[in-house]
């Protein structure tokens, strides 16, 4: 079961979807009870007296111990992220056409803006216009990356 499942099982809402004794009528069980008859039951108590006794590393295989910081080195890392992208980007394939074909769109028509213009920079208007093309074309850029 899931973590989700097992809040369910001692959730009181969501508990009486679980109950088992379908011909008795449905009660809540708290989860002390669910404590409680986990220890009675034999399964239960052989795990508590297992988790009781310490870890003795010596009765362990040497091969179980980590020796490095990391278990794995720095190119296989690169490989399975790698790998990792290109399966999502694959997934995601639409999602990357539709957004090139929409860069490429506003791209076009920005240069058909200020395709036969000239621009002047000689007085203060034509300088307000030129930093507002600047502007529009950074805004555009960030756009385009934040969506």
């Amino acid at each position: 079961m899931d973590l989700y499942t097992n809040y369910q099982v001692t959730s009181r809402k969501d508990q009486g979807q679980y109950w088992f004794h379908k011909d008795e009528l449905y009660r809540f069980v708290p989860v002390k009870e669910f404590a409680e008859a986990s220890q009675s039951f034999h399964a239960g108590r052989r795990i508590q007296d297992e988790l009781a006794t310490p870890f003795d590393k010596r009765k362990s295989h040497p091969a179980a111990h980590m020796t490095s910081r990391y278990g794995v080195n720095s190119m296989e890392l690169l490989k399975a992220c790698f790998a990792r992208e290109l399966l999502l980007m694959t997934r995601n394939s639409f999602v990357y056409i539709f957004k090139t074909l929409q860069l490429t769109v506003v791209i076009f028509i920005t240069m058909t803006l200020f395709l036969s213009t000239e621009m002047h920079r000689n007085t203060v208007e034509d300088r307000g216009i030129y930093l507002g093309a600047l502007f529009y074309g950074l805004v555009s850029s960030d756009v385009q990356w934040v969506a």
